[in-house]
C-alpha cells in the first residue's frame, strides 16, 4: 500500500490495539501509557479513527473490564498523542489550530465533502465485492459479517464495527476510507471461518466441493496477487513517466478536455522543465517552435490522420480499444500520447 494518513493511521493504530487487545499479563503502565499514545497519534493522522479507538475503549471497559488504572493509562496515553499534534499543528500553521473541529466543521457541519460526491449506504460493500475479484470477494465479506454476529464480545467486533457502520452512514464515500480496516481484515476472515467451523457449518459441503473451491481460489488468486505485488499504485505511472520522458525544453504538451497536470490542484513534480503545457481549442494557440504533443484521456478523441499523428504511447493496447462491448472505452480513462504535425485542414474539437 502506498503511503497515506489511512495507511498511517492504520499501522500506528495495530500496534497500539496489539498492546492493549492481547496485553501480557504483568505488563507495567508505561505499556498501556505508549498503546494509547499510538492511538492518539492515530487519530491524528486520521480523525475516523476515533471511531475506532472510542470502539476499543468501550469494549475494555464494558466486555474486557480491565482495571481502572490500565484504562486511566491507556487514556492518559490517547491524550498524550493526540496533543501532541495539537502541538504539531501550532509548530507548522504558526498559531493555535483545533484542526479535528475544523474537519467536522467543513466536512460534516457544512457538507463540503458531499461536494465530491453521494453514494448509498451500502457502497462499500457493492465496491469491495467488485474489487475483490468475484465471486471469491465473498470469502472477504461474508466471514467479517459472520464474526461480528458470532463473536460479540471479541475486541475487534467493537473495533472495526462502529467504524465501518460510521462510514457507512457517511454521504461521501471512497474506497481508501476503508484502508484502516486492512490489517485486521485477516483476522476477521479468519475468525468467522472459524466460528463457521466450530458450528459444523462447513459439515455440510461434500470433501469434493471443498477441495474444488480451495482450487480455484489458488488459481484465481495467484496470479493476480503477483500482478498486484509488480503493479504501480496508480495506473497512470506509465503514462506519467512516457510524459515526462518524451518532450524536451521548447516543446509543448497540449491537451482537450482533461489537463493531466490538474488533479483538483496543479501537479508540478511530474512535469517536465521547459515544456509548455496548453489546451488545444484553436489552431492560433499553435505552438510556432519545438515539438508538439497531445496527451488525452480518452480513446475516442479526435485526432489528426496520419501523417500528421503518430502515436507514441497508450495505457491500453489498440486490440483492446477495438472491443467496445457495452460502452466500456468510453467509461475508461485510455490515456494516449500523441506527437502531432500541424495540418493545414484540420481543426481540433477538443475545448
Amino acid at each position: 500500500m502506498r503511503f497515506s494518513s489511512e495507511g498511517f493511521s492504520a499501522a500506528l493504530f495495530a500496534i497500539g490495539y496489539a498492546g492493549i487487545a492481547h496485553r501480557r499479563e504483568g505488563a507495567g503502565p508505561w505499556a498501556a501509557l505508549l498503546s494509547g499514545a499510538l492511538l492518539g497519534l492515530a487519530v491524528v493522522a486520521r480523525l475516523q479513527m476515533a471511531l475506532m479507538v472510542a470502539g476499543l475503549i468501550a469494549w475494555c471497559l464494558f466486555i474486557a473490564r480491565v482495571r481502572w488504572s490500565v484504562l486511566l493509562n491507556i487514556m492518559a496515553g490517547s491524550v498524550i498523542g493526540f496533543g501532541a499534534g495539537v502541538l504539531i499543528d501550532r509548530w507548522f500553521y504558526g498559531e493555535w489550530v483545533f484542526t479535528a473541529w475544523n474537519y467536522i466543521d467543513v466536512n460534516m457541519m457544512q457538507g463540503k465533502a458531499a461536494d465530491f460526491g453521494t453514494q448509498p449506504w451500502w457502497h462499500y460493500f457493492a465496491a469491495l465485492f467488485e474489487r475483490m475479484l468475484p465471486p471469491f470477494s465473498l470469502l472477504f465479506l461474508a466471514p467479517p459479517l459472520l464474526f461480528f454476529a458470532l463473536r460479540r464480545r471479541e475486541a475487534l467486533t467493537w473495533t472495526v464495527l462502529p467504524f465501518i457502520v460510521g462510514h457507512c452512514l457517511i454521504a461521501h464515500k471512497e474506497f481508501r476510507f476503508m484502508f484502516p480496516v486492512l490489517p485486521l481484515l485477516p483476522p476477521l476472515v479468519v475468525g468467522g471461518l472459524l466460528a463457521m467451523d466450530q458450528r459444523g457449518w462447513f459439515n455440510r459441503i461434500s470433501p469434493g466441493v471443498t477441495r474444488f473451491l480451495r482450487a480455484a481460489f489458488l488459481v484465481a488468486h495467484v496470479p493476480a496477487l503477483c500482478i498486484v505485488l509488480f503493479k504501480p499504485a496508480q495506473d497512470e505511472a506509465g503514462f506519467y513517466r512516457e510524459l515526462y520522458r518524451l518532450p524536451q525544453a521548447g516543446d509543448t504538451i497540449l491537451h482537450e478536455d482533461h489537463d493531466p497536470y490538474w488533479q483538483g490542484i496543479p501537479v508540478w513534480y511530474t512535469r517536465p522543465k521547459g515544456v509548455g503545457i496548453a489546451p488545444m481549442n484553436s489552431l492560433e494557440a499553435w505552438p510556432s517552435s519545438g515539438r508538439v504533443f497531445l496527451a488525452r484521456r480518452k480513446a475516442d478523441a479526435n485526432v489528426p490522420d496520419p501523417p500528421f499523428a503518430s502515436l507514441l504511447y497508450s495505457s491500453l493496447p489498440d486490440w483492446l480499444l477495438r472491443i467496445k462491448i457495452g460502452g466500456w472505452v468510453d467509461r475508461t480513462a485510455a490515456w494516449q500520447i500523441w506527437e502531432l504535425q500541424k495540418p493545414t485542414d484540420w481543426k481540433p474539437s477538443g475545448g
